[in-house]
């Protein structure tokens, strides 16, 4: 079945269709009033979603590589095991979002909102989230491996056992947050003392650092 078109979309939803497992690849969605909208397990390789509102939405499930949520109105969706690679979330709002066991990869959230997200066990390695606000937002067992929050919000954020070995926190506040047993290199830069447990009992032998 050949990749969805926005008129395609447009008249989907007009008539009452289903989107789920949608193939919306390089589709132009920007802009688009999707609250609400069940796109669970769609594919959205290189989709244009900057700006599009679909709060409440649902995205768990899909797959997104090198798509555009720029901007984008996305508060309070749903998004358990969506994988995105390469991504734009730049500026986008995703408040009180539900993504647990996600796959953020080299994904560009600079300036994005994460407050009071569930994002337990999301892996959001090599990302580039400087200046996202993540206050209040949950990171329990979430791997944030050489992610940039630089300048980030996360003051009284959830991070009970999150990787954060290799991150830069520059300027990143912490005031409030629950660290406890946080993977992290060095002096951690919040409030008490760092990892307690021996790491041969973390790590296993042939990890690499």
């Amino acid at each position: 079945m050949p990749a969805l078109s926005r008129e395609d979309v447009l008249e989907c939803l007009t008539r009452g269709g289903s989107l789920r497992g949608a193939d919306l690849s390089w589709a132009d969605l920007s802009q688009m009033d999707l609250r609400g909208v069940d796109l669970s397990g769609a594919v959205l390789t290189g989709a244009k979603l900057a700006g599009v509102r679909l709060d409440e939405g649902n995205l768990s499930d899909v797959f997104a590589a090198d798509a555009s949520f720029r901007g984008a109105s996305l508060a309070g969706v749903s998004g358990d095991r969506a994988f995105f690679q390469r991504a734009d979330f730049s500026g986008a709002n995703l408040a009180r979002a539900k993504m647990r066991r996600a796959e953020f990869l080299l994904v560009n959230g600079r300036g994005a909102v994460f407050r009071e997200g569930d994002f337990t066990g999301t892996r959001f390695i090599d990302s580039d989230l400087e200046g996202a606000d993540l206050r209040s937002a949950v990171l329990e067992e979430a791997n944030l491996r050489g992610v940039n929050l630089s300048g980030c919000d996360l003051s009284a954020s959830r991070l009970v056992n999150a990787d954060m070995r290799k991150t830069k926190t520059l300027g990143a506040a912490f005031e409030g947050a629950d660290a406890r047993g946080v993977l992290f290199y060095g002096k951690p830069p919040w409030d008490g003392k760092g990892l307690d447990r021996d790491w041969d009992e973390i790590l296993p032998r042939s990890q690499e650092d």
